[in-house]
């Protein structure tokens, strides 16, 4: 069984990998489903809010919900 911290490290390893000819592929929108229900206001947008706030979220965010 491989630990967690072993999983973190080759990923970081692959990801900063200077001879990778592909790129990190970015994303276009953060879509999200759900986004009138009880758990998008006390989680979700909280959350997102918080990630916004420190820099670590610059794509559009859209919601979608049925209701």
């Amino acid at each position: 069984m491989i630990s967690a911290g072993t999983w973190k490290r080759r990923l970081i390893n692959l990801i900063s990998s200077k001879d990778d000819p592909m790129p990190i592929p970015h994303s276009d929108a953060l879509v999200f489903f759900g986004a009138t229900g009880d758990l998008a206001y006390k989680q979700i947008f909280p959350a997102l809010q918080a990630m916004i706030r420190r820099g670590h979220l610059d794509i559009p965010i859209i919601g979608v919900a049925t209701t």
